[in-house]
């Protein structure tokens, strides 16, 4: 074989396996594909296409669309449900988990909440309300960013839906220590401080409120794109 034949097929090698990878299902780690359906909000415009890899059909507005998440397949991509922007109507459309989530990579966890709280649309604010968790509720960690976690739960008509909280909420507090510093002069054990989850600390202040908005979630899967 000469120095030019082998030349050809070591090209010939490595284009074949670029092919190969390259033709591997999309895997995405970090997404729930059984709680569906599943509502939320987007935080950032996320386009729609008709189809998977398809044609680009329109986009989720961050300002007020609930999400109807009602199919998610294996390779990341997602079929639900939304409102068109400045229209009286909802669309069923292909969208990336990836797109509407975030943080693929991060180790879903099961979790339990130890005190009550408000999962919120965005990671700061209060108004932006996705819905309540209750303590003792078991919830799914889909994302961590600072100090707040974004979950997947249930509401008390068990539809499920994902919202951010604050981290501390996920946090079991020991009620005791046999720390030194927290025994006092009597020799009784003191108890450790609870996090303050109105804590400014537990929020990013980069985000921002969104204002709510009264949605019907009944689709009609029939209306046209």
């Amino acid at each position: 074989m000469t120095f030019k034949h082998f030349k050809k097929k070591v090209f010939s090698i490595l284009i074949g396996g670029m092919i190969a990878v390259n033709s591997l299902p999309f895997a995405e780690s970090a997404i729930v594909t059984d709680k569906l359906p599943l509502l939320t909000y987007a935080d950032h415009i996320v386009y729609t296409y008709d189809k998977p890899n398809g044609k680009k059909k329109g986009s989720i507005s961050p300002s007020n669309s609930l999400v109807m998440i009602k199919k998610i397949r294996d390779d990341g991509w997602a079929y639900g449900s939304y409102k068109i922007v400045n229209q009286n109507k909802r669309v069923n459309r292909w969208f990336r988990m990836s797109d509407l989530q975030g943080y693929v990579d991060f180790k879903n966890y099961d979790a339990t909440a130890h005190q009550d709280c408000t999962a919120t649309r965005t990671r700061t604010g209060t108004s932006s309300f996705v819905g309540h968790i209750a303590q003792n509720d078991s919830v799914i960690v889909v994302a961590q960013k600072g100090n707040s976690f974004k979950i997947i739960f249930q509401d008390e008509a068990n539809n499920y839906r994902m919202g951010w909280i604050p981290k501390s909420v996920l946090e079991e507090t020991p009620s005791y220590t046999d720390n030194v510093n927290d025994i006092d002069s009597t020799n009784n054990i003191g108890l450790n401080s609870v996090p303050d989850v109105n804590s400014d600390e537990n929020y990013d202040s980069s985000g921002s409120d969104v204002d709510i908005e009264t949605v019907d979630i009944e689709i009609n899967d029939d209306v046209s794109d």
